[in-house]
């Protein structure tokens, strides 16, 4: 009895499956269609999210780099300031040890000191001794 229905009716139950069929196609292609759509824009959206961020990222390396070049430039500064105070205070100490061996020559000279005596516990050189004995040698 089924086996007659569905002979008599073999068209229309192929064509009835076929449109089911067809129908199904449709309604899948349609929702695949709105899925892409929707995961298309979720990728936009998350593309611009990082263009955004990799630009404000760069802008903030570029910050950093002026600031780090900047500092080099001040640090090179100090560096130069430091050398040129070790230079002058070089300086001032030589003058300081050079005036201190002078007073201690002038006033070895004036007490009488020979100049062998001198030449020993200043360092000076027999000329720089004599200019001493020449300028302060009777001077008390």
């Amino acid at each position: 009895m089924y086996l007659n229905f569905i002979l008599q009716n073999f068209e229309l139950i192929i064509i009835s499956i076929l449109i089911i069929i067809t129908i199904s196609t449709i309604g899948i292609l349609f929702v695949q269609n709105n899925f892409i759509k929707k995961t298309d824009k979720k990728i936009d959206d998350y593309q611009n999210l990082l263009k955004k961020n990799n630009s404000e990222l760069a802008d903030y390396v570029n910050t950093l780099s002026k600031i780090t070049e900047i500092n080099k430039k001040k640090l090179d500064e100090l560096i130069l300031d430091i050398s040129n105070m070790e230079k002058n205070l070089s300086n001032i100490k030589a003058v300081k040890g050079d005036d201190d061996v002078l007073t201690l020559a002038i006033e070895m000279v004036r007490s009488g000191s020979s100049k062998e005596e001198i030449k020993t516990k200043t360092g000076l050189n027999d000329g720089e001794i004599e200019t001493i004995y020449a300028y302060h040698k009777n001077v008390k």
